[in-house]
């Protein structure tokens, strides 16, 4: 097994902008991933599923049968959109065609990455076995006509896990059948909120427990719950069209983005902080203590404009507004030269983003956009961007109603291209991670060339000034651990900067007290 599989819980997941907007009604509103986290992984594979842990209650699935009688999930019968031969070619036929020993020799991953090479079909007994290892259940749907209610009856008494699974189909005369074979397990049809309600009474009667709906008004919703139905929405993606979906009552929402849906991060194992390691590979560090010096003297600053220095978090700080920024110049030591970059700020914010007079207001910033942290009033969020020469770009955000005008926070950005899956970013808030997105690459290749600023994009300061008291700017070509984020947010607040960290105070012995 893969190691991306080993560590699901760095599943890719969107910005806290997009999750905060729904997660209000995420308590109320159960989450199934379509196909498991299909937005990030190859859908309907191992990988997929255990991507939705913890940060959804269930992962729908494809139940299929093979030409031997062995049941594995894929969406569709054929096989050349998701399926690869050894060779690297388009898989060709069917899944109802095909033996099993004949599917489990194709790759079901690669289609979707490089990284998820080698992914499987999954077994039925693949699948439960995910869902107990991950605290999930499964929505199946059975698909085509070769799979009967009794099939499914005889699958679920083969492995033991009714406790652990619902059941849907567009086939109305199979749900009817299953019910009646097992009616401790919650059984729906799929179809549109129209039909559903027209024929919930019909459901009802004949033992279903849900519709699982498409085009669903309010007002059908609430048909459904009078008849005793639950009320499933699919497939429902984006967090505008969620927060919608929710407020018509849904109790399940199927989607390809389970952490949008349901408003959470993924918990990542903690890695403590190692004293004496904060300065390994810092490429650049501005205090800002009235001046533009580089502590590394690797990437030299120059200020820009008049009246720079205010009371900062330490000492003094840059007090960027129009026309007042830092140029950091065109030094090589910008560039990483790896696949993995860090930038620590401590920030006070003076405007919102929605109250700034320009779209993106640089914090950190630069035209070639490699690597920079911004305040972005479009989205209304404080965001990292991480970008490739390729065209690759990834933008974690921060929402604007965490952001306390006249506060000091810290915000940490972080790319690790050697993530699960292919490059993470992060973005921290006061040490606490806010959200996190893929990259799905593992290249070192950031864009080249990045003229960085403080305050400014020095190249079009007119247009991306950051109005706020900015301090203690850092940057590394690696990736901090989250143990190392916290002890630089800890220790800030007991006044400690980062050259504190870095340089800790010696202990002296007091003689006179012997």
């Amino acid at each position: 097994m893969k190691n991306y599989l080993l560590s699901s819980l760095l599943v890719a997941t969107v910005s806290l902008a997009a999750t905060s907007a729904v997660s209000q009604e995420a308590n109320s509103c159960l989450v199934a991933g379509h196909r498991g986290n299909a937005l990030y992984y190859p859908e309907n594979t191992i990988a997929a599923y255990a991507a939705c842990k913890g940060i959804a209650d269930m992962f729908e699935i494809d139940l299929r049968k093979t030409s031997d009688g062995e049941f594995v999930s894929l969406h569709d019968n054929t096989l050349d959109r998701t399926c690869r031969t050894p060779v690297g070619t388009a898989a060709t036929g069917s899944v109802e065609s095909s033996t099993y020993s004949t599917l489990r020799q194709l790759d079901a991953g690669s289609w979707k990455g490089a990284q998820f090479a080698g992914e499987k079909i999954p077994s039925f007994g693949e699948i439960v076995d995910c869902a107990r290892a991950n605290n999930l259940k499964i929505l199946i749907e059975r698909k085509g006509t070769t799979v009967s209610a009794q099939d499914c009856y005889d699958l679920i008494q083969l492995h033991t896990c009714a406790d652990i699974v619902i059941m849907q189909s567009f086939d109305a005369s199979f749900c009817y059948a299953f019910a009646k074979l097992m009616p401790g397990v919650p059984t729906g049809v799929l179809t549109d909120g129209a039909t559903a309600a027209a024929n919930a009474s019909k459901y009802v009667s004949e033992g279903c427990d849900f519709a699982s709906c498409s085009d669903l008004s309010a007002a059908q919703v609430v048909t459904l719950h009078n008849a005793g139905l639950q009320v499933y929405n699919w497939t429902i993606d984006g967090a505008s069209a969620i927060k919608t979906a929710k407020e018509k009552g849904i109790d399940a929402i199927i989607t390809n983005d389970p952490a949008t849906a349901s408003g959470k991060q993924p918990d990542d194992p903690f890695v403590p902080y190692v004293p004496g390691t904060m300065s390994n590979n810092l490429q650049g560090y501005w205090q800002l203590d009235g001046n533009a010096n580089d502590v590394q003297n690797k990437i030299p600053g120059s200020a820009v404009g008049s009246s720079l220095w205010t009371t900062g978090k330490f000492g003094q700080a840059l007090a960027s507004a129009q026309g007042k920024y830092v140029n950091l110049g065109t030094a090589s030591a910008q560039t990483p030269g790896t696949n993995a970059i860090t930038l620590s700020i401590w920030v006070k914010f003076d405007q919102l983003p929605s109250q700034q007079a320009v779209n993106y207001a640089g914090i950190f910033d630069s035209t070639a956009d490699g690597y920079v942290i911004y305040s972005d009033k479009p989205s209304s969020e404080v965001r990292l961007k991480v970008a490739t020469v390729s065209g690759k770009a990834t933008r974690p955000g921060i929402p604007a109603e965490s952001i306390k005008l006249g506060q000091w926070h810290n915000i940490v950005g972080i790319y690790d291209g050697a993530e699960i899956g292919g490059g993470m970013a992060y973005i921290y808030l006061d040490g606490v991670k806010c959200s996190q997105l893929p990259m799905n690459t593992v290249t070192t290749d950031f864009v080249k060339g990045q003229q960085g600023g403080i305050g400014a994009d020095p190249l079009s300061s007119a247009n991306s000034y950051f109005v706020g008291t900015v301090d203690d700017v850092a940057f590394w070509n690696r990736a901090l651990s989250n143990g190392d984020v916290k002890e630089i947010y800890d220790r800030g607040m007991e006044g400690k900067s980062l050259n504190d960290i870095i340089n800790p105070p010696s202990c002296v012995a007091d003689w006179s007290l012997m």
